[in-house]
């Protein structure tokens, strides 16, 4: 019954108490199914995330998000728990790599003219007294102030946090109801609140600024203070990944350089010689050169799709490039069948796509980064033959121009490997990693940029995926491909 209006929350008490609840007598065999939470919901009307929060004081194992823990929105709902004592709990994280991100992600905001003016038109009509909209009419005029800029000046700050104290006090002395805003705005207006709350942390390391006009992007370039704070918290804690190095850089990202920490790695015998890699050195892939490479690329994969039994993975680092190869690949090879990786779309959504495409696509074009990349596990035995067609640097935007300042004690090198080059390496050693799951499988790679060849980058490749094996010329690709031992 969950609506826009906040309609599973109306009335919960009176349900929960008719439907005869009692969240310690629905465990079976240890665990509550989701199926079965789900058909409570439906046949009492109670909210199906209520049950489950209601269940968590009974249960000693709780699997979740990173947002339940280190999210200041949402880590209420285990943090509030009856009973819950973080000191006498061990947290165990995994995929860890992406905590830094994620956690950063939690700790940012943004906020656009129009999200302003939407919340507006409600505010009208919500019984609010007359002081708030007034107030939320002076933020608008901030944001409609605001042009596109890379950091906003100290007095543009000033301003920020003076209209937004203003805001706030008067939020919070509102008696709003949520049920009187659609979901969506009732969001928007209380995010003015997050912004306060992140300005309000001195040991973050944030970003304000405008990528468009009227729009405010408060940006957290790193929360490792509040990771190491919450981490803290824990009786133990456990960092599980197989991508944690550069070591040294992610215990810094996570707050924890300095901290007292042991490492377990895990050899795994049946990935030795799993991997067959190779660097295609005829081919630039850097944006001002890529354009003159599309049909070289197109090419490549189609020859790559000739020796593999089933379809080619290639992984991009964007959807933009993805797109241009594609067209170049429909022009130059009407033949072959392309399965190229949809934006925004869920896991389950996900999941139904890498199926299709490995049933029927002749090629997969994926994003490095993506959900397809780092946590479909599918590939494992179906995609034989990859290619990564350059390293996925990220953007350059405001936030990395803010991040290379930040790092201006380091040499321009050092600072450019940490913003660029480890991220985007972490990337390709993540996806390469989905395509041998399990003994038996086995994969050949082929690097395809040259940059893949200099020693800024192979170092920072997993072990499995160096290589000193060049690709010079079409006749070369050949040979690799037609000696692949498996």
């Amino acid at each position: 019954t969950c609506d826009e209006k906040g309609g599973c929350l109306r009335d919960v008490e009176e349900r929960w108490a008719q439907a005869g609840i009692a969240p310690m007598l629905l465990y079976e065999n240890g665990t509550i199914s989701l199926e079965r939470i789900r058909d409570i919901g439906r046949r009492s009307g109670v909210c199906p995330f209520e049950i489950s929060r209601a269940a968590l004081p009974f249960a000693e194992f709780w699997v979740c998000d990173y947002n339940y823990i280190f999210s200041p929105r949402n880590s209420g709902v285990l943090f509030n728990q009856p009973g819950f004592n973080p000191g006498q709990t061990l947290l165990l994280i995994d995929e860890a790599h992406n905590l830094p991100g994620r956690a950063s992600d939690a700790w940012s905001c943004r906020y656009t003219l129009d999200d302003a003016l939407a919340v507006l038109a409600e505010l009208q009509f919500a019984g609010a007294s007359a002081q708030l909209p007034a107030a939320f009419e002076n933020w608008i005029r901030f944001l409609e102030s605001l042009k596109s800029i890379d950091r906003l000046d100290l007095s543009s700050e000033y301003e920020l946090a003076e209209t937004l104290n203003a805001l706030i006090d008067k939020l919070l002395q509102s008696r709003l109801k949520s049920e009187n805003f659609s979901s969506v705005a009732w969001e928007k207006l209380w995010s003015c609140l997050d912004i306060k709350n992140t300005l309000e942390r001195p040991a973050l390391e944030n970003l304000l600024w405008a990528p468009a006009d009227g729009c405010l992007n408060l940006t957290c370039l790193s929360a490792a203070p509040e990771i190491a704070a919450t981490i803290a918290q824990f009786g133990q804690t456990v960092l599980m990944s197989a991508t944690l190095s550069p070591t040294e850089l992610f215990l810094e990202s996570c707050g924890l350089d300095g901290a007292p920490t042991e490492y377990l790695e895990s050899q795994t015998e049946w990935r030795k010689d799993a991997y067959r890699v190779a660097i295609d050195l005829r081919v630039d892939t850097r944006f001002r050169s890529r354009s003159r490479y599309y049909h070289e690329t197109a090419k490549t994969v189609a020859v790559m799709r000739e020796f593999s039994e089933g379809p080619v993975a290639v992984f991009f680092s964007s959807y933009r490039y993805a797109e241009s190869v594609s067209k170049q690949l429909e022009e130059s090879h009407p033949g072959l069948l392309l399965g190229r990786q949809p934006r925004g779309i869920d896991l389950s959504e996900q999941n139904r796509f890498i199926e299709d495409a490995l049933e029927h696509a002749d090629i997969l074009l994926l994003v490095l980064g993506s959900g397809f990349a780092e946590s479909i596990d599918l590939l494992g035995g179906r995609v034989t033959h990859a290619v990564v067609v350059g390293p996925a640097l990220p953007e350059v935007n405001a936030e990395q121009k803010a991040r290379m300042e930040d790092r201006s004690h380091l040499s321009q090198a050092e600072a450019f490997r940490q913003v660029y080059q480890v991220p985007a390496i972490m990337k390709i050693n993540q996806a390469l990693g989905r395509l041998v799951r399990a003994p038996g499988q086995h994969a050949s790679v082929l690097l395809h940029c040259r940059r893949f060849a200099e020693p800024y980058y192979q170092p920072l490749l997993a072990p499995d995926y160096r290589t000193t094996t060049p690709i010079k010329t079409e006749e070369a690709l050949l040979h690799w491909l037609d000696s692949d031992p498996f």
